[in-house]
């Protein structure tokens, strides 16, 4: 079944309709060329066209009841154009009604000429043939009549009358003499009629001149023929008087409330004719709305189907029927073939039901996954791959498998483990609230009332201290350090800059255990008091990073220095301004100095700048979240334009920093990034850059994303999510940047981001040469 199937398998779950719920071939062509008519009709509609209102009840119905009305109106117009007296007949009576003065005597002849008119067909059908002036002859007339009623048309004394004789005689009924009574009865309903024709025409001719009457034949047949004529159109124009004007006078304003005017429609041929175009097409545009609702009931059945071929025709009906660019003979073609493949489908029925049968079957025996391979994949090749000829005995492979797996308590060994994952977590998690509380009950312990006060008293005078430039802030200082003396020691550990140990802390030596400095690299001698109050030090630093500067300070004046305070001290080189306190820690302490070798700030490509620097090994060991990731971490940007002016400023390089930065910014998937910016010549740069930012970006987005701005000193320390580096120099003003400073500077310009951009005036440069390129 399956490789009948072949790729209709995907059909096994699919719902389908009927074909009998579609529209047949030529039900959806017709569907298809009135809404293509309708779609032309828009495309052609002009915007002052009039519309039909959609608010009146019936509105369809009364439209095509107007229409009729005025087509009748077109037609009274047609004839009128042809008949100058029909026109005036027609203006007379639209203005002053059928029953005026005016025109009376033509409505009373044309109301005489109504009967006989009617008898025209009649009499013609009797076939009677007379002398031309029969009806005018009384003893002629007289004669038929008395043959009519049974007796003899002639006494037996008739003298002098021959000639009626003759003409009598003369008289045929279907080309033959009369035979009997009855012949003679329709000879006189003739002559009668001819009679009445011939008195009706002397009314006539006497109004003529009047009322610009058209000339009538003389003789009666002729007459008649002609009176019938000119009595149907008049009939024709009585009619729109009577009924079609005041319909129109009524419906047209309602209907149609902007665009058509009722009068213009009564009194003009081409305005009428407009009308009726514009009443048309809305008649046909709303007509139309039927064809849509069988296409919108067919596409919510279509809601409830699945399958490929589903989709298909669901997408034709609703993208190609109704496209006036596509031909009726084309949607006919296209919607055959889709109902053949649908019948088709359905044929294959009893085939998928039975795989979905034995997929069932393969399900509840346990195998899932191989059910719902037999129930998705398709037959590819000649042999199935989902029922090999050995498919038996890896099924009671399988089941041995599992039966295997089942005994052996595995389940029952990962829910212990679980278990045992739960408890170790909630272990620790205990522990941590037991050493949190017994370090708060040893403090509880440790600190009295009157290291408590002492305590309040130390914070009182640090804040009110503040910058420590007011009057009072020597007695503050001097406040803090008794206040200190007395609490200091109850408090097992203290955090702060080395600057406010010596206003905070007594002078004792040895008065910690141990005094830990952090970024000792940044610090110099400066930091000597912290380092008498430990009776042991932990230094930690780095020189290849930003160490102090004894930039401005007279050679001469650190030789005094030296004389007068540090002869014989033999590490007194060291401790003159511009050498760091991790420089003189390697010298006090040879041998003790301990290497870190795992660098977890930044990623490898990043990192592996740093390399250079330090002899010993570096393992970076940072693997960033997804959410943290930027990809690529090393960007060169090169800037061909820039140029170091005499400020020690790269205008070129601020201008595409502030440029990236404003992009960062405006990317949504940039919100809540960090960013740095560090200019390796100089400050200025980084002033330049800041100023741009703050006037593109605004206050707000520059502390929303935590942007700083500054050299490399500044960015010691920092981690940012991104971090920009102007290089500042150009080719024709670089000198050598070999020195240990710049090395320093370089170093901790590379270490603090997740992604650098760096922006040189150098093309391919070597800092940040990388596999990685933008």
């Amino acid at each position: 079944m399956r490789k009948i199937l072949g790729n209709d398998l995907a059909y096994i779950d699919a719902n389908l309709l009927s074909v009998s719920d579609l529209p047949d071939t030529a039900s959806l062509t017709a569907i298809h060329n009135d809404l293509a008519n309708a779609a032309r009709i828009e495309r052609t509609r002009q915007d002052d066209a009039p519309i039909m209102s959609s608010s009146e009840s019936d509105a369809l119905s009364r439209a095509e009841a107007l229409l009729g009305a005025v087509d009748a109106i077109i037609s009274v117009h047609e004839i009128c154009s042809d008949e100058p007296w029909l026109a005036n007949l027609y203006t007379s009576w639209r203005l002053h009604g059928l029953d005026s003065d005016f025109v009376h005597p033509v409505a009373e002849i044309f109301a005489t000429l109504s009967e006989p008119v009617a008898k025209r067909m009649r009499m013609l059908s009797y076939a009677v043939t007379a002398p031309d002036d029969a009806y005018a002859d009384s003893e002629l007339v007289e004669a038929v009549g008395r043959a009519a009623s049974g007796q003899r048309p002639f006494g037996l004394f008739s003298f002098g009358k021959s000639e009626v004789r003759s003409d009598f005689a003369n008289i045929r009924i279907l080309d033959k003499s009369p035979e009997g009574p009855e012949d003679w009865i329709r000879i006189a309903e003739v002559l009668n009629w001819k009679a009445e024709i011939a008195t009706s025409m002397a009314r006539w001719r006497a109004l003529a001149g009047e009322f610009a009457l058209p000339t009538i034949p003389e003789k009666p047949d002729a007459a008649a023929r002609a009176l019938q004529l000119c009595l149907e159109r008049v009939n024709a124009v009585v009619m729109s008087i009577r009924s079609h004007v005041p319909l129109v006078q009524a419906e047209l304003e309602r209907l149609f409330p902007y665009g058509l005017d009722a009068d213009e429609i009564i009194s003009d041929l081409e305005r009428a004719t407009a009308a009726a175009a514009s009443i048309r097409s809305e008649i046909s545009r709303h007509r139309l709305e039927s064809a849509r609702t069988v296409l919108t009931a067919t596409a919510e059945k279509l809601l409830t189907c699945s399958g490929r071929i589903s989709q298909d025709i669901a997408g034709f009906l609703s993208t190609s029927v109704g496209d006036p660019d596509l031909s009726g003979s084309k949607v006919a073609e296209i919607w055959t073939s889709h109902l053949r493949e649908l019948e088709r489908v359905r044929a294959l029925r009893s085939h998928l039901q039975t795989v979905a049968r034995v997929a069932a079957s393969v399900a509840r025996s346990g195998a899932a996954v191989w059910a719902n391979n037999l129930r998705s994949q398709p037959v590819v090749g000649v042999e199935d791959a989902w029922t090999p000829n050995d498919w038996r005995d890896a099924w009671s492979w399988a089941c041995a498998d599992a039966h295997l797996r089942a005994i052996d308590g595995r389940a029952r060994l990962l829910e212990l483990d679980e278990q045992r994952r739960s408890a170790e977590e909630e272990t620790r998690h205990l522990f941590h609230n037991v050493v949190k509380m017994r370090t708060l009950l040893t403090l509880k312990a440790r600190i009295t009332r009157r290291v408590d006060a002492a305590l309040q008293m130390f914070l009182t005078a640090i804040r009110r201290i503040g910058k420590g430039t007011g009057k009072s802030a020597s007695r503050l200082r001097r406040d803090a350090r008794n206040a200190m003396q007395s609490s200091y020691a109850a408090v097992p550990c203290w955090i702060m800059p080395s600057w406010r140990i010596s206003e905070s802390l007594p002078a004792t030596l040895g008065s910690f255990d141990l005094v830990i400095f952090d970024e000792a690299s940044q610090s110099d001698i400066s930091a000597l008091p912290a380092l008498l109050r430990g009776s042991k030090v932990l230094i930690v630093g780095d020189d290849k990073q930003v160490s102090p500067t004894a930039a401005f300070i007279e050679e001469q004046k650190l030789r005094s220095l030296r004389l007068h305070y540090l002869d014989g001290q033999p590490f007194g080189s060291l401790m003159l301004p511009g050498n760091s306190l991790y420089e003189l820690a390697l010298a006090c302490y040879p041998g003790k100095r301990i290497m870190l070798k795992e660098h977890l700030r930044c990623v490898e490509p990043i990192i592996r700048f740093s390399f250079q620097f330090y002899a010993d090994e570096i393992v970076p060991v940072r693997l960033p979240k997804a959410s943290e990731r930027l990809s690529p971490p090393l960007i060169d940007v090169y800037v061909p334009q820039g140029r170091k002016d005499s400020s020690n400023r790269n205008l070129a390089e601020a201008e595409a920093i502030a440029d990236e930065v404003s992009r960062i910014v405006g990317d949504p998937k940039m919100a809540g990034r960090s960013i740095g910016v560090i200019s390796l010549i100089g400050a200025k740069q980084a002033q330049l850059i800041q100023a741009m930012l703050l006037e593109r970006i605004g206050e707000d987005a520059y502390l929303r994303h935590d942007i700083d701005c500054g050299d490399s000193a500044v960015s010691q320390g920092k981690e940012k999510d991104i971090m920009l580096l102007s290089m500042v120099e150009c080719p024709k003003t670089c000198k050598s940047k070999t020195a240990l400073p710049f090395q320093q500077r370089f170093n901790v310009a590379l270490l603090p981001p997740r992604t650098r951009l760096g922006f040189s005036d150098y093309p391919n440069s070597p800092i940040f040469e990388t596999d990685l390129t933008r």
